[in-house]
């Protein structure tokens, strides 16, 4: 009987897949919606490329990885990609002329910064490599 408890406590206590680790799936047409106004642009943390990427949800089933704006997206999954999309623009000025992508208006802004630093910082050398890497 002890046994018997603690088979259960442990199962039903098992491990609960995190929402960023499951697939991106558009999930089905709802039966009701002859008119397809379910359908709408959302945002999935994609692990094997580790971002957060924009596709087409049809409005029923599917998994729980979907996020309204790429910013829920990567402030939800962030952490799981070492991605520096995630990490916060240091706000150094000076002398170079960088990017950094910036996650509350999803888009990649530019300024000076005075100190060379590693590439392990939300900075990027030009435009289009920040956007293909965090948009």
């Amino acid at each position: 009987m002890k046994f018997l408890a603690i088979a259960l406590l442990w199962c039903s206590n098992g491990y609960v897949k995190d929402r960023c680790d499951f697939p991106i799936s558009s999930g089905d047409f709802c039966a009701n919606d002859t008119q397809y106004t379910t359908m709408k642009n959302v945002f999935g943390y994609n692990a094997a490329t580790g971002r957060c990427e924009q596709y087409i949800y049809y409005g029923c089933g599917g998994y729980g990885n979907r996020f309204n704006t790429r910013q829920e997206c990567w402030n939800t999954c962030g952490r799981k990609s070492r991605s520096k999309c995630t990490l916060p623009d240091t706000g150094l000025s000076g002398a170079h002329w960088r990017y950094y992508y910036d996650i509350k208006s999803d888009t990649c802004k530019s300024r000076y910064y005075f100190y060379y630093t590693t590439d392990e910082v939300n900075r990027f050398f030009n435009l289009r490599d920040c956007e293909i890497e965090c948009k």
